[in-house]
């Protein structure tokens, strides 16, 4: 029983690949698995094993204003002047 104890107050997760083109912002609505008896503190991160140097323009936030009991919204910005579209993943915990 100590397991649910735990996932009553956190959860966390890593999104599939997100590609996202140069100069541009993506969303993702991330629905949790159980909802929360109040709202969580949520934090995020790119998680990427690349070598490539324009990972360096990629930045990725949770949209506070989208965190409720049941979930929140990502947002991933890729911030390189052209050209460069990128899959990154992102990693995230949520915790009350």
């Amino acid at each position: 029983m100590e397991e649910d104890k735990l996932n009553s107050k956190a959860q966390f997760g890593t999104t599939t690949d997100i590609e996202i083109a140069a100069s541009s912002i993506k969303t993702i609505d991330v629905t949790f698995k159980k909802a929360f008896k109040s709202v969580p503190t949520v934090v995020c991160s790119i998680r990427s094993g690349t070598t490539n140097p324009a990972y360096g323009s990629i930045n990725a936030f949770v949209d506070y204003s989208s965190v409720t009991k049941t979930g929140f919204t990502i947002k991933v910005a890729n911030g390189a002047a052209s050209g460069v579209a990128l899959k990154p993943n992102v990693s995230w915990i949520a915790i009350t």
